[in-house]
């Protein structure tokens, strides 16, 4: 059972959406008896629907133009049409926005379906600069959660209520980390920032796992932060690994809807457990969400 993020945008009305990788869980055979949610310790009385393809998707780009990302930017200006039409062949209602950041973040593209204007912010990414190693990708990451405004271009709109938030981080260095003892440049940004940032969000990493200094971070060492997915960007062809990451966003999932009797807007993150009874056996999970 994979958790993928948890949509607290209707709080005190929440969805989680869950992969369940069996034969049962991938047919949609699992009913909302089948699952079980705890808050707080208390069980709450949860909806389970099954989503194969039909469900709303905001899927943010977060690309790193540096001169070295060259092969990378032609492969996603050859081939982002194709992931267009492979992800909405499958029927997922999507909307597409691009954030690119070297040492400052510049949002390309704001929310839209529209191929045409995707393409065109695409073909617009050019590689240049980033001559040392770290870049400020966790401020990118703040941009795309919209926590952070970006250097240049307008700040994102909102993320669709119901929509699974979905952020594909494509780099081949490291970022930025303020951390104690070292010296930041560029950033304020911690670990604890960017976990609570991307919490609620379905995060891909596709980078590399080289540090050179202090104050770096790899986005293997964010994926693993907020269990997301990190893919070796030298693991494959590019072309393979945005095909790769069709099929991950496409995965049949189930939305779990619940609402917490807990009201409070701490803005604390809180802790949700889940079980599953499939035919293979007991499956448990824990996803965060901050109201």
């Amino acid at each position: 059972m994979s958790i993928l993020n948890t949509d607290a945008s209707a709080f005190p009305d929440l969805s989680t959406f869950v992969r369940v990788d069996t034969a049962a869980g991938n047919a949609g055979d699992l009913v909302s008896e089948d699952f079980a949610l705890c808050e707080g310790g208390c069980d709450q009385d949860v909806t389970a629907t099954f989503n194969p393809g039909e469900r709303q998707a905001d899927i943010v780009f977060v690309f790193d133009d540096t001169g070295s990302m060259g092969d990378e930017i032609s492969t996603l200006q050859s081939q982002i049409t194709s992931f267009i039409d492979d992800v909405e062949a499958e029927g997922i209602d999507a909307r597409y926005a691009l954030v690119s950041f070297k040492d400052t973040v510049e949002t390309d593209l704001d929310f839209t379906s529209d191929s045409d204007a995707i393409q065109t912010a695409v073909n617009g990414l050019f590689a240049t600069g980033g001559d040392d190693f770290p870049e400020d990708n966790l401020d990118a990451l703040g941009v795309a959660t919209r926590n952070l405004s970006p250097d240049s271009g307008t700040a994102l709109s909102t993320y669709r209520s119901g929509a699974q938030r979905i952020i594909i981080d494509i780099t081949d260095a490291s970022g930025h980390v303020d951390e104690e003892g070292t010296d930041a440049p560029f950033t304020d940004l911690t670990r604890s920032d960017i976990e609570g940032y991307l919490s609620g969000y379905t995060y891909y990493a596709v980078s590399t796992d080289l540090t050179f200094g202090d104050g770096e971070i790899t986005k293997r060492e964010v994926a693993n932060l907020v269990d997301g997915t990190w893919i070796d960007i030298a693991s494959a062809d590019f072309d393979v690994i945005l095909s790769d990451l069709v099929d991950e966003i496409t995965a049949p999932t189930y939305r779990l809807d619940y609402t917490t009797p807990n009201t409070t807007t701490t803005g604390d993150p809180r802790t949700v457990e889940l079980q599953v009874d499939d035919p293979t056996g007991t499956l448990h999970g824990e996803a965060t969400y901050t109201p």
